[in-house]
């Protein structure tokens, strides 16, 4: 399953609280639980070859690695959970 379009799916149970930090209270998602395949997620992450272009990375710090899957499934539980559409 390592590089599946199942490697994304959320779990169903996972549990997902809302928190509002520093003084411009923004939003933030806590999940845990969240991947229903938690280990395959982490078994493609270890396997991704990383770049620290600056190209790629822009001005944000650490790395960045290109993901050939579709995260479209992804994004839009993301969107749900979060309380509006959110564009990549």
């Amino acid at each position: 399953m390592l590089w599946s379009k199942e490697i994304f799916e959320v779990n169903p149970d996972c549990q997902v609280t809302v928190e509002y930090v520093g003084p411009g209270k923004h939003k933030v998602l806590l999940a845990d639980n969240f991947y229903r395949h938690p280990q395959q997620v982490g078994e493609l992450a270890l396997n991704l070859h990383y770049h620290e272009a600056q190209a790629l990375v822009g001005g944000y710090p650490g790395s960045r690695a290109v993901v050939t899957l579709g995260t479209t499934p992804l994004i839009g539980a993301l969107s749900k959970l979060w309380g509006e559409p959110l564009v990549p």
